[in-house]
């Protein structure tokens, strides 16, 4: 199994195949926000401003799950992975591999009655920091790492580049 990052010229090539990916296997937990904002995402090279950050698994060419994020998350952050794919670690390393593609910095809205996806969140090594009333009304806790606020640009690791 292998993690890699999209280049943004591939963005284009796989929004509909990520954002089909997202509708089939988010057990109805992706907001109409999320899936908005990776149809209307712009890939960039790195992590900025209105940039997009997209990470996938794959396994031998099967698409195990993948992590996207607009702005290191603030405006859209999404981690799907494939039902019978979870439980052995491939959340956790798309969002520490998105973190490090967004250098060091992601924050991530999670609703309250989703305790599975705070749980990947917390052993993924991002910290609940704050409660909102989230995009459809229930309570929200927001994750994030602990460089999210550092103002100093983070050097970006390199990454395998997709397929």
């Amino acid at each position: 199994m292998d993690i890699v990052r999209l280049k943004p010229s591939q963005w284009p090539n796989w929004r509909d195949r990520l954002i089909a990916f997202a509708k089939r296997h988010g057990d109805r937990r992706i907001t109409a926000a999320g899936l908005r904002a990776m149809l209307l995402a712009e890939a960039t090279g790195a992590c900025a401003p209105s940039s997009v950050a997209v990470v996938i698994a794959h396994d031998q060419g099967r698409l195990l799950g993948f992590a996207f994020a607009v702005n290191a998350g603030e405006t859209a952050c999404l981690v799907v992975v494939r039902p019978d794919a979870r439980g052995g670690g491939i959340g956790r390393r798309l969002i520490e591999a998105l973190a490090n593609r967004c250098g060091g910095r992601l924050c991530c809205k999670i609703a309250a009655d989703n305790p599975a996806s705070m749980q990947l969140f917390f052993h993924a090594g991002l910290k609940a920091v704050s409660v909102e009333t989230g995009p459809t009304g229930k309570p929200t806790l927001r994750f994030e790492t602990d460089g999210f606020h550092m103002a100093a640009a983070h050097a970006e690791a390199p990454a395998k580049e997709a397929l």
